[in-house]
């Protein structure tokens, strides 16, 4: 494989501009695995039916039920406080300088009787931050807290979305799942696009439905959390396929008492030689003394 086996450009400037708008695509993982797993898997369908794109169409199925369940362990099981009002009235304004100070104590296990601020829903809050370790909170500023406070925030308000506007499956060593459906959402325009635009645009910009007491600026956040987790599905599907397309093209049928095996040792035996001999022409000493030899 070389790197021109890799998913389309288009789909590549959306997964930047979605998950890693302001460092780059080059900040995220290049996910070579599904390349890699979908043309092993779409050579050996080749190889024992002899057809081209049963594999490929298996890999991209099975590539969306892994992220689901991927998706489902990491975030969609995540259970909210028992207080959701608390929650649901949640806004970025709550993290106030104090409020952010006596999480940063409780999260290092402080004397709760000395934090007159902490509350019960401040007890929750705190385990937010449990990835982090103590060295990280001391390099991390007020500001700095705040953002990754509200992004963890933001998350779990995605979840919550995610089981509201997507349908639930179920599947059999998968388990419970959510599937993306982007007709299953409601459309609406980002308002903060618009914020500079003429007072006479405004009735055409629609407002988001999310929850009854979120802010828009909270429901826009958690939708541009759901819309990295969308692109998510894409670029492991579409990985999938192309290294299974890769596969069969590359893979013939295998004959009667051949082996993958046997033929993964030959093609590994046929490389050493040509390396083996590359690097003997590329080599001055050893041209030189065959030269002599030969004379």
């Amino acid at each position: 494989m070389g790197f021109d086996v890799d998913i389309n450009e288009n789909l590549k400037t959306r997964i930047g501009r979605l998950q890693a708008p302001n460092k780059g695509l080059s900040a995220l993982p290049a996910k070579y695995y599904h390349l890699i797993a979908g043309a092993a898997t779409g050579c050996r369908f080749k190889q024992e039916t002899g057809y081209s794109f049963v594999g490929s169409n298996i890999t991209r199925a099975g590539a969306k039920f892994y992220r689901a369940k991927s998706l489902s362990g990491k975030w969609l099981n995540i259970q909210l406080p028992d207080d959701l009002k608390a929650w649901d009235s949640l806004t970025l304004e709550y993290f106030s300088d104090e409020k952010i100070r006596a999480l940063i104590s409780l999260r290092k296990g402080a004397d709760l009787s000395k934090i007159k601020s902490a509350t019960e829903f401040d007890l929750y809050l705190k385990d937010l931050f449990l990835t982090l370790r103590d060295d990280e909170l001391d390099e991390m500023s007020i500001k700095d807290w705040r953002q990754y406070i509200w992004k963890q925030v933001s998350r779990r308000d995605a979840a919550k979305l995610w089981k509201k506007w997507y349908k639930r499956s179920s599947m059999p060593g998968v388990g419970e799942v959510w599937l993306p459906n982007r007709a299953r959402r409601p459309e609406f325009e980002d308002q903060r696009v618009w914020s500079s635009a003429p007072h006479y645009l405004s009735p055409f910009v629609k407002t988001p439905d999310c929850e009854e007491n979120w802010t828009s600026d909270r429901c826009l956040d958690a939708i541009a959390v759901m819309d990295s987790w969308e692109v998510d599905f894409e670029w492991s599907e579409e990985a999938q396929w192309v290294g299974a397309r890769f596969g069969e093209k590359n893979c013939r049928k295998l004959e009667l008492n051949e082996s993958l095996e046997t033929i993964a040792c030959s093609a590994l035996a046929k490389r050493q030689k040509e390396v083996g001999e590359s690097s003997s022409d590329s080599d001055p000493a050893r041209s030189s003394s065959g030269a002599d030899a030969a004379r």
